[in-house]
């Protein structure tokens, strides 16, 4: 049985990067028989697990469906389940594994030690290796963390801080990135901006890491470690959308063991994070500095109304114009007025399409948390917004809040069904 079992598992995942896959799965499947090549499909629309069972039948694919955020430490965590190798190298779609890969890479693998490219450029960051035993002691990757960046130096910091495993370093040359831009590695996040959401994530693995120390190494439960992010996330988020450089978070850590107190007596204990950054306006200068909106398409003129999300859209409603015109199919249309919502936009519209909604209209009432772009990603949805204020009144007497609450679905609504 030991004769069968591979070496080493190579595992990718792939949402929408079906494009490189094509360039990086042959090499990975080019590496021998000491090896086998682990795919999560991670409901992917471009259909990989179908082009992966059609070109390379000796991948065993793993099909994850109804996800339409992206988690790489829950899709890396589902391959490393079916793994069956006595080691697990995880290597990104968009990463080009050398021609001898696992040759040179097998003889220098040692128990209690785990290997990361030297000299590593970035997009190489997430390609590791280590063995699978550590991996499941570990708890594998932490799928509280989401959004881009984090749950790759999260594990590493685990394996060396609570196992005290050694890192090593393999020569940089024996992997390769492909060359992609920031908006593709956010496409499927549910924070669409980079720089702020590695905040969030680098501040939820510190206090996380706090909270372990003093539970005496005691791991935190899923359920616990969520909360705490979704708690960490929303401070950094709602501080970069004020224009504030630092995020505060306040943290009860009343549970944690400590001296036995007398009876009756009680003590509640709080930890107070400060996450600073550099400093930013409210309005043109947070839109220009890579927090939320990423820019250049919401920069406000004279502090109000942004401009629209790109030139190719036209028209008007009464007052009203559009950022983003899509065609209207027959089917039920939804009306919703927002302002700052990327972080549930992704499970509203997830949710109402699966209930049969076909087509969505926003009046935003201008957002500045990435929310417009998240929409101008998004098939099937049409954005409106105006450069006066909502509280102005319109002809008909009422503020132009109401006004849009009522013209919208009057002018797009006629003879459809609109919630």
């Amino acid at each position: 049985m030991d004769e069968l079992q591979p070496t080493i598992s190579l595992i990718t995942t792939c949402k929408g990067r079906l494009t490189f896959l094509r360039q990086t799965l042959p090499r990975m499947v080019d590496q021998g028989e000491r090896s086998e090549v682990i795919v999560v499909d991670y409901d992917c629309p471009d259909g990989t697990a179908a082009w992966v069972e059609s070109n390379h039948a000796r991948v065993h694919v793993v099909k994850v469906e109804d996800a339409p955020i992206f988690n790489a430490a829950k899709a890396r965590n589902r391959g490393a389940a079916v793994a069956q190798g006595q080691w697990l190298a995880f290597v990104d779609a968009d990463v080009l594994v050398a021609r001898t890969f696992v040759d040179q890479l097998v003889p220098q693998l040692r128990a209690g030690h785990f290997y990361r490219p030297l000299h590593r450029a970035p997009d190489v960051v997430g390609t590791f290796v280590c063995a699978r035993s550590d991996f499941v002691e570990i708890g594998g990757y932490d799928e509280a963390i989401h959004g881009w960046g984090g749950e790759d130096r999260d594990m590493y910091d685990r394996l060396t801080g609570l196992l005290g495993r050694k890192r090593v370093g393999f020569p940089a040359q024996w992997v390769s990135p492909l060359e992609h831009s920031d908006a593709e590695r956010v496409r499927f996040a549910e924070l669409a901006d980079k720089a702020l959401s590695q905040r969030a994530n680098a501040l939820y693995r510190w206090v996380k890491f706090d909270l372990i120390r003093l539970s005496g190494s005691s791991p935190l439960a899923l359920p616990l470690r969520e909360r705490l992010h979704s708690h960490v996330r929303r401070a950094v988020v709602d501080a970069a959308a004020k224009g504030l450089a630092t995020a505060t978070v306040d943290i009860d850590a009343s549970d944690a063991p400590g001296v036995t107190l007398p009876a009756k007596c009680s003590v509640v204990r709080k930890l107070r994070y400060e996450l600073r950054w550099p400093a930013a306006r409210p309005n043109d200068a947070l839109l220009d500095s890579g927090l939320p909106g990423q820019a250049a398409q919401l920069r406000r003129a004279g502090g109000r109304g942004p401009t629209p999300i790109a030139a190719r859209t036209a028209g008007a409603i009464d007052g009203l114009r559009y950022l983003k015109r899509s065609p209207l199919t027959a089917g039920m249309t939804l009306f919703a007025m927002l302002r700052n919502e990327s972080y549930l936009l992704p499970h509203f519209l997830h949710h109402y399409r699966r209930l049969g909604v076909e087509n969505f209209v926003f009046y935003d009432d201008h957002s500045t948390d990435g929310t417009l772009d998240l929409l101008d990603r998004q098939p099937s949805c049409s954005v409106l917004t105006s450069e006066r204020d909502e509280r102005e009144i319109m002809r008909e007497g009422s503020t132009l809040q109401l006004h849009a609450k009522s013209t919208i679905p009057e002018s797009l609504g006629a003879g459809r069904w609109v919630p």
